[in-house]
């Protein structure tokens, strides 16, 4: 299998043309494939279809590193404009270029700002509008439920000097109060303008980057009145930008990178 290794602010993910839907991988070839050890490493792997859509380049067929299916991930969206892009199936317009990809929450826009990110390059996505589902509670922790589509619970913190893996595993699989199981930010509002957060994937553990996941904490901070609804977030993989726009839907910034390629025999 031919495979390519993006990453978007550390958040990284094994990219697969499967134009025809044809491949179809177990939970287990999956864990296998994204083990850091074993496998070529990933938080994800990527399948990039046919769209339903004609008004999209390509369908994202996106799968956790535990093998189950996500309905959307902002980096991951990114990553796909990337290799699109590189692979010359994007008509590059004077600066950049504008294209949709299709995922399973819904079609989501791209712009490329060639010139952006010191000339790696950036990619902006909406994301489309989120779902304040109010305050939720897990053991002593108050949260704040977002849906991006895909479900978030955003907890303020004054630092992160505690077990993450444990509270994030906690709360992510807390079935009575997100039936879905759940992703988890910890965010520090460091000022209206910047968050720094630290984020537990749901079906992952943790990473140094989640592109809902920061869009989440904005409008989560946003709403509380705890920052603009333009602001800045610190992952461990770097930065991302994110406005809350005056339609009511979110877009995420930042920029996305091609690792390398390679061929790995899927047993």
């Amino acid at each position: 299998m031919h495979f390519t290794k993006i990453q978007a602010t550390g958040n990284d993910f094994i990219m697969v043309e499967d134009w025809a839907g044809a491949l179809e991988l177990a939970s287990e070839q999956v864990a296998r494939l994204c083990d850091r050890h074993f496998g070529i490493g990933a938080d994800g792997i990527i399948q990039l279809r046919t769209p339903a859509s004609g008004g999209a380049a390509a369908y994202m067929h996106y799968i956790n590193a535990d093998g189950s299916l996500a309905e959307m991930c902002g980096n991951g969206v990114r990553a796909v404009g990337r290799y699109l892009v590189a692979q010359g199936r994007i008509e590059e317009l004077p600066g950049g270029a504008e294209f949709a990809v299709e995922t399973l929450g819904g079609l989501k826009e791209l712009v490329y700002d060639a010139a952006a990110a010191d000339g790696a390059g950036a990619f902006s996505v909406n994301m489309g509008k989120p779902e304040l589902l109010g305050t939720k509670q897990v053991e002593d922790l108050q949260l704040a439920a977002v849906k991006m589509p895909n479900p978030h619970a955003v907890a303020l913190v004054e630092d992160f000097d505690f077990d993450l893996a444990q509270v994030g595993r906690i709360v992510e699989n807390a079935t009575a109060v997100f039936p879905e199981k759940t992703n988890v930010e910890f965010v520090q509002v460091q000022n209206p303008l910047m968050l720094k957060m630290r984020v537990w994937e749901r079906g992952v553990g943790e990473t140094l980057s989640c592109g809902t996941g920061a869009c989440a904490a904005v409008v989560a901070c946003a709403s509380a009145k705890l920052a603009e609804r333009k602001v800045e977030v610190e992952v461990a993989g770097g930065k991302l930008q994110i406005e809350w726009q005056a339609d009511d839907t979110v877009s995420l910034s930042g920029p996305a990178e091609i690792v390398y390629e390679g061929e790995i025999e899927v047993a």
